[in-house]
């Protein structure tokens, strides 16, 4: 199955097999959305959404494949509930009570989805998943034009966390941690403990700060900044791969995106430090992937405000892949891929489901 996720500035497809070895790249693939294409998380230009789409499936011959589906949006919401002991059948009908009382939105407006983590002393501990009508129809709705076939939809904190806990299981490793997948326009903020899932955030804080401000300060366009933005993190050698290789920038941009590197810290390390009140945390590390994790500035700023070490989690690790051509994609863009990959180990009797049915939610696999 396809893992698809859909982010502010990209598209990234990953399809891994396990075969009795470990974790296989069959394909990892990603296509760069035009600016606007997806803003704070939410589908601007459904026209371009579908060429891009329809390019990468005429391109690989994807047209009827199954897809899991992520969208990194600020709307997205992932909730841990005590519930009372009761049958499946009594949650259906008791869980649309027990989301008003934590969704801060209208719950006509959004799609529902639970799944039962385990039991409690007294009652049920379920996993709530919440995400925004609007964005998930016009996400299936690009799918389904394109000849794909979307199976189920998956929150991006739930993606994150089930592909580095299926790492940290390899190295017995189920200590305490935060993990934060630094996207464009959004950034997830986890915390973990004994390899559950114990809170997620969403940050409207993101690389896109980044892009921002080098920006204003070429007084170019979003396009440029980007890609000089990718250039300068590609400058260290070990990590220097395709169109990046040889690239280098000044130290006046150096000094930009330090600069917001740091501002985007900030924000950051006060969601983890309110997780960490908030659940009596002790994390042993805090681990950073994404586009913009291989700053510098980043770790040091967040190791600096939370006295944690701070670390870069590359999604890619212990993976392998079938060519060298596939393994320079992997490297360029791996730390990236943290949502498609999880798409691809969440088991598919994840039970979504929306209690006001529309006819595209039938889809769901139970």
């Amino acid at each position: 199955m396809l893992g698809v996720d859909i982010g502010s500035n990209a598209i990234k497809v990953c399809d891994l097999v396990d075969d009795g070895l470990g974790w296989r790249v069959d394909l990892v693939v990603q296509r760069t959305l035009p600016h606007g294409v997806m803003v704070d998380g939410h589908v601007r230009q459904h026209a371009a959404l579908i060429d891009s789409l329809q390019a990468l499936v005429t391109e690989h011959g994807w047209r009827g494949r199954d897809v899991a589906v992520a969208v990194s949006s600020p709307s997205a919401l992932w909730r841990p509930l005590a519930v009372p002991t009761m049958t499946e059948q009594e949650l259906a009908e008791q869980i649309h009570w027990e989301a008003e009382q934590v969704v801060p939105y209208d719950i006509d407006d959004v799609y529902l989805g639970w799944s039962v983590r385990g039991t409690l002393n007294d009652g049920l501990d379920v996993a709530l998943t919440v995400e925004k009508r609007e964005t998930v129809d016009s996400v299936v709705d690009a799918l389904r034009r394109v000849g794909l076939v979307p199976v189920r939809v998956v929150s991006p904190a739930e993606c994150i966390a089930a592909w580095f806990l299926s790492q940290q299981r390899k190295r017995n490793r189920r200590k305490q941690a935060v993990v934060i997948d630094i996207g464009a326009a959004t950034s997830d903020v986890l915390s973990l403990r004994d390899g559950s899932l114990v809170r997620a955030m969403s940050s409207t804080a993101g690389g896109a700060m980044i892009t921002a401000a080098l920006q204003e300060h070429l007084s170019g366009t979003p396009s440029d900044a980007e890609r000089i933005k990718l250039a300068a993190f590609f400058e260290q050698p070990e990590r220097q791969a395709g169109p990046y290789r040889g690239s280098n920038t000044s130290a006046a941009v150096q000094t930009v995106i330090a600069d917001a590197a740091e501002r985007l810290a900030d924000e950051l390390a006060r969601r983890i430090g309110f997780m960490i009140e908030a659940d009596s945390l002790e994390p042993e590390t805090i681990w950073l992937c994404g586009g913009s994790a291989a700053v510098p500035a980043v770790a040091k700023t967040i190791r600096a405000a939370t006295g944690v070490a701070t670390e870069q989690w590359l999604p890619y690790n212990g993976l392998r892949t079938r060519s060298s051509a596939e393994a320079a994609t992997l490297l360029r863009i791996g730390p990236q891929m943290a949502v498609a990959c999880g798409l691809s180990v969440i088991p598919l009797g994840l039970r979504i489901d929306s209690l006001a049915a529309t006819p595209w939610w039938q889809f769901w696999r139970r």
